[in-house]
């Protein structure tokens, strides 16, 4: 967990050192441990680092090769690294650290742009190379590292986050009204959007290069990884599959637990990292402390097995127990996003990651698990869209208008995933609602546009079965737009790095081409996992139901959301100015939820000084 941030001018122009020091001291929390500048004509880097491998000072970021003419940043961990290490040494590479960023750096001098494809690990990244005069910004495949940036005429600047860049004076902030209509459809804003025009975030998997002579029309984007879509043979059998991904995880648990610091991992008590804990332990003895929220819902409550799952594994084992008093924290966590985010686990997440940061720098976690193996949807479930999905395109479009509260349609748009998820229709009917409920009128884009924007994932879904689509969607849109966002930006305000071991690219590749009744079968969810960690994992924490981890119902009464947000409206214009809070009363928990984090961001924004009321659609 890193901070990097940096400017690079089309025309030479210098840039500002005390823009890119006050860019860098945004980002302190993500970097307690150093900070480190770069810069040369027309071009500054800036570096906050955590240091959990290699601790030594030679190991600080930017990293400059010897010949002085290639600087680069990177964010994150490459688990592959001494791998590549010994392969360029063998190309004549010499190194002086036992750090993944020094063989970015000659990866790239050997493998060239392409290098990014030879990295197994989580990475934002970027290259300044003054000899090709190119600039290259690279993110992971699933999205795990963020990364924004703006082009405009005078150059190309970047950031691990948004409030970096809005440190550049020259950034008059408007908001995106078609990036605020997709946060009330998705409770996020999805990249390639952040609520700012002109602000961008660098999707998954892509690299964009900027030719530093040719201006801004020489940005070209391209995309490094794609999920396959060939299915595992037949005649594979479930046993053969289970024993392959038995090896393959605990291969990858092995590699993700490599630190020079103290280890942990989020124990939530439920299958995924439950299975996680088992395959760390089965290959590394060392001290591991493990963390658990423990809830007064017992529909959502899972520390006592966590605690059984501590004492079956012996590690050291501490449970942070979550309380009402927990949404007065909401004012603290909701700005660390930048832009407006809906989730309410963030809450939970930020208060645990707290609890963490106190005894370790780094953990692991389970998340990726329900979304690679079929956690969210019950085999009924899935049998309803399997029937749904069969159905003639014109009678999809009916029900999902007439009926939105159909039987796995309603499970599924309860996690606000895009309107593929009501029968892949993107009806609509199904749009309007979720954002008409909230958004003044004269801030709501055309819904033709709004739809648009998820025509890209149409076309993918369409190639796809329908219930291998679902896990598609789930892993291009929902994990790194949302989950994996709340990972990072929660674990990051405490100085914690989070891993995420279920998903390594290889284990994504795996999963993405398991038949989808070897997920879904009879009555188990995630069935292939159970199958791969019987023999590793107890028996009590496989048979587990899917739990959520969020603020439960009760923090979430309809009343009090309401409320707070009217608060808010009295507090600050510009509140009511984005936000139709007539239609408070027609809100229920979720709504309202979504409505108090906005309204949260809009505060926030309105006391910086930001006109939040030079977006609107006229």
């Amino acid at each position: 967990m890193c901070g990097l941030c940096g400017w690079a001018s089309f025309g030479g122009a210098p840039v500002e050192r005390d823009l890119v020091a006050r860019a860098t001291a945004t980002l302190r929390h993500r970097g307690p441990d150093d900070e480190g500048f770069w810069s040369a004509p027309g071009v500054a880097l800036g570096f906050r680092r955590l240091a959990v491998m290699d601790l030594s000072a030679h190991a600080n970021q930017p990293f400059v090769n010897s010949s002085g003419d290639v600087a680069l940043v990177c964010n994150g961990e490459i688990f592959n690294f001494r791998v590549l290490r010994s392969a360029l040494a063998k190309e004549g590479y010499s190194f002086h650290t036992d750090n993944d960023t020094e063989v970015c750096l000659h990866a790239y001098q050997h493998y060239g742009p392409d290098f990014v494809s030879h990295l197994s690990g989580m990475f934002a990244l970027a290259i300044v190379d003054l000899k090709r005069r190119k600039v290259l910004l690279a993110r992971d495949r699933l999205g795990i590292k963020p990364l924004y940036y703006r082009i405009d005429q005078r150059g190309i600047s970047f950031a691990s986050e948004l409030k970096a860049l809005l440190c550049d004076q020259s950034v008059v902030p408007e908001i995106d009204p078609l990036a605020l209509n997709l946060f009330t459809v998705q409770d996020a804003v999805p990249a390639p959007f952040t609520i700012y025009r002109g602000l961008k975030k660098l999707p998954p998997a892509q690299v964009l290069e900027v030719d530093l002579d040719r201006g801004p029309q020489s940005a070209r984007h391209s995309v490094y990884w794609e999920l396959p879509y060939d299915e595992f043979s037949s005649s594979a059998t479930p046993e053969d599959l289970a024993e392959e991904l038995s090896a393959l995880l605990h291969e990858v648990v092995e590699n993700q637990s490599m630190s020079d610091v103290p280890l942990g991992l989020f124990l939530s008590g439920g299958m995924d990292s439950s299975s996680v804990l088992a395959l760390q332990r089965a290959s590394d003895q060392r001290p591991i402390v493990t963390f658990t929220a423990g809830f007064e819902d017992p529909d959502n409550d899972e520390s006592s097995i966590a605690a059984e799952l501590s004492k079956h594994f012996g590690t050291e084992h501490h449970t942070l127990r979550i309380d009402r008093t927990l949404l007065d924290t909401v004012d603290q966590v909701l700005p660390l996003f930048d832009e407006p985010f809906g989730d309410s686990s963030a809450i939970p997440s930020y208060a645990i990651a707290a609890a963490a940061s106190r005894h370790v720098s780094v953990v692991l976690t389970g998340e990726g698990g329900d979304e690679l193996f079929g956690g969210y949807l019950r085999p009924r479930d899935a049998a309803g869209l399997r029937w749904a999905c069969r159905l003639p395109s014109g009678l999809r479009r009916t029900l999902a208008a007439g009926v939105p509260k159909l039987g796995p349609l309603a499970r599924m748009q309860r996690f606000r995933l895009p309107n593929w998820a009501l029968i892949a229709s993107l009806h609509h009917p199904v749009v309007d609602p979720l954002r008409r409920s909230i958004l003044r009128q004269r801030w709501q884009c055309p819904t033709d546009e709004l739809i648009a924007t998820y025509q890209p994932l149409r076309d993918r879904l369409q190639q796809r079965p329908p219930l291998q689509g679902y896990f598609d969607a789930l892993l291009s849109r929902y994990l790194p737009d949302d989950l994996l966002t709340k990972v990072d930006r929660m674990s990051a305000a405490h100085g914690l790095e989070a891993r995420v071991p279920l998903l390594d690219h290889r284990v994504v590749e795996w999963a993405a081409r398991v038949p989808a009744q070897l997920k879904i079968r009879g009555n188990s969810t995630k069935f292939i996992l159970r199958k791969a960690m019987a023999d590793r994992v107890p028996g009590g924490a496989l048979r587990q139901p899917k739990r959520g981890f969020g603020l439960p119902s009760g923090f979430t009464e309809a009343t009090a959301m309401r409320q707070r947000v009217v608060d808010l409206a009295k507090q600050s214009d510009a509140v009511a100015d984005i936000i139709d809070i007539g239609s408070a009363p027609e809100w229920d928990g979720a709504t309202g939820w979504r409505a108090l984090a906005l309204a949260t961001w809009i505060v926030r924004v309105h006391e910086q000084g930001i006109d939040v009321s030079n977006g609107v659609v006229e």
